[in-house]
């Protein structure tokens, strides 16, 4: 290997910097895929996420349908809508930081945005669960198919943006 900036050749292994000016060496063996599979994941996590919100808000918009009609006291509203309302926007919000993390992330420049897109896309398939199970709105399938994995991808795409901060720039 020569060193791009003295033209000198290195013959001791893959140093980081190059023994005779100090340049910074770029090794090619030093990259992992950590920071693309954890944009991969994010991505997925941050698509189900948004079909989840899709679906939440349409949930809080049929309860208020529901309770505009059927309710014997009116004006009031199931306080499982406002659950409905609150998951779906988290959702939303949590795709787009998301889609931000994982560009970040494939690009490998700037570490916390990455963190955070991978954070809040956690944060929100927590909440997911959280409410899938004491709500139960959808059956417990599709808890289990749908926003477990969401959950568990998630901490997995956060564990690989943390494992490979040093190659983030």
């Amino acid at each position: 290997m020569n060193c791009p900036r003295c033209g000198k050749e290195i013959r001791e292994g893959e140093p980081a910097y190059c023994p005779f000016c100090g340049a910074m060496l770029q090794c090619a063996g030093k990259r992992s895929s950590f920071p693309g599979a954890a944009g991969v994941l994010i991505i997925l996590v941050a698509s189900i996420g948004f079909l989840v919100g899709v679906f939440s808000i349409s949930a809080f918009v049929s309860q208020l349908r529901y309770s505009s009609t059927y309710n014997p006291i009116p004006g009031s509203v199931s306080s499982y809508a406002f659950v409905y309302l609150g998951e779906g926007i988290l959702n939303l919000v949590a795709f787009a930081f998301g889609l931000i993390g994982a560009i970040c992330s494939f690009k490998r420049k700037r570490f916390p945005l990455a963190l955070l897109g991978s954070s809040i896309v956690l944060s929100s398939s927590l909440v997911s669960l959280l409410s899938f199970v004491n709500v139960a709105y959808i059956s417990a399938s599709g808890t289990l198919f749908y926003v477990a994995p969401m959950f568990v991808m998630s901490v997995l795409s956060l564990v690989f943006v943390a494992i490979s901060k040093s190659e983030f720039t």
